[in-house]
């Protein structure tokens, strides 16, 4: 029987990572049976641990004081695959993934998330499908390379991705870089945009106090404005605010939710009544749940940014970046954004028939 594998970070402890994967799933899984393949690359474990090498002093004290929070946002993570994502056996070495016995009607997706970005998977070529016979067919969904390309990279995606059946990457900047090596590409969505809204509220779980508004804030990196803003939004329209977050400062009066699941996560930004974020995803959630919604980009000289750029390049939301904006607004015409992202999908989905063929 045909089965589709797939090779993203499933395991990382990221809402992003985790969401994006179980919408690829769920999508390829409605065409033809899928599960992902349970690999845990030492790049991407060591990136979560509790207490790793290379950290300050400070950073080590406050992962301790943070140990148990993390832990049970862990246990979360791993409930949430369980119940909702089919895994292969696990994985630990490429060299497994190598001598295992894969059938010849197998076919292999890498991606989303920055499944390509040399200095998260720290050259790990299991997430060029170096390990799939080449007699089996592979492609990419979405695939993210985060950064800029040099040659010698250049060189290595020319030689693993020369056998894959489609490329799909998710940011413009992508295409580009890998266009600049004669390596023909597509740009596609990110797969949480595959699933509609009722989709994702059959995945999620009731939070505290989900039918009192609220303004919700969720944060990648430290943003004083995006914070005061929230706050003061939230005091003007007498709602409260909701703060997603497991860092150790209380610095607003807000409801903190430091141990949350990826299933309340996502119900989070569903019933919010505005979203405050520097997130791709935060403010992805935000645009398919059609949230009040304001964003800010990161403090960031690398090329982080260029996946929210595109998202909001791609429905024209510049509007509601708060840091170009003399006053918040308020109106967002939602039925052009979802005929765009309708769009959007439909080839999307197009796409991933074709390579699951």
């Amino acid at each position: 029987m045909k089965k589709v594998h797939i090779l993203t970070f499933h395991n990382a402890l990221n809402y992003g990572g985790i969401l994006q994967c179980y919408a690829l799933y769920t999508t390829i899984n409605k065409y033809n049976f899928c599960d992902v393949i349970d690999y845990r690359s030492k790049a991407i474990e060591d990136r979560y641990k509790v207490l790793r090498l290379g950290r300050t002093p400070k950073q080590f004290i406050k992962s301790l004081i943070l140990a148990n929070r993390t832990k049970a946002k862990r246990t979360k993570f791993n409930g949430f695959i369980h119940k909702n994502i089919l895994t292969t056996k696990r994985f630990d070495f490429l060299s497994e993934l190598e001598n295992y016995g894969w059938s010849s009607e197998d076919i292999f997706c890498v991606g989303s998330d920055q499944v390509w970005n040399w200095e998260i998977t720290k050259d790990d070529l299991a997430f060029m499908c170096s390990f799939v016979p080449k007699y089996l067919k592979k492609f990419s969904y979405a695939a993210s390379v985060g950064r800029e390309i040099d040659h010698e990279h250049g060189d290595v995606f020319k030689s693993y991705l020369n056998d894959f059946s489609g490329i799909s990457v998710r940011e413009s900047s992508a295409c580009e870089a890998l266009r600049e090596f004669e390596i023909n590409c597509v740009q596609s969505i990110d797969p949480v945009f595959l699933l509609e809204k009722d989709e994702w509220f059959k995945v999620t779980t009731s939070v505290k106090n989900e039918n009192q508004p609220y303004v919700l804030l969720y944060l990648l990196q430290k943003s004083n404005k995006l914070a005061t803003t929230a706050s003061q939004y939230a005091k003007d329209k007498n709602l409260r605010l909701v703060i997603i977050s497991t860092g150790i400062k209380r610095e607003y009066n807000a409801e903190y939710i430091e141990k949350c699941g990826p299933d309340e996560f996502v119900r989070y930004f569903l019933k919010a009544d505005a979203v405050f974020t520097n997130s791709f995803h935060g403010t992805s959630f935000a645009i398919l749940f059609n949230r009040i919604f304001y964003f800010a980009y990161l403090d960031d000289k690398t090329n982080t940014n260029s996946r929210l750029k595109d998202v909001i390049d791609l429905f024209q939301l510049q509007t509601q970046n708060i840091t170009s904006q003399a006053t918040l607004n308020e109106v967002i015409d939602y039925e052009k954004v979802n005929g765009e992202i309708r769009v959007k999908r439909e080839e999307a989905i197009k796409y991933l028939l074709h390579s699951i063929q």
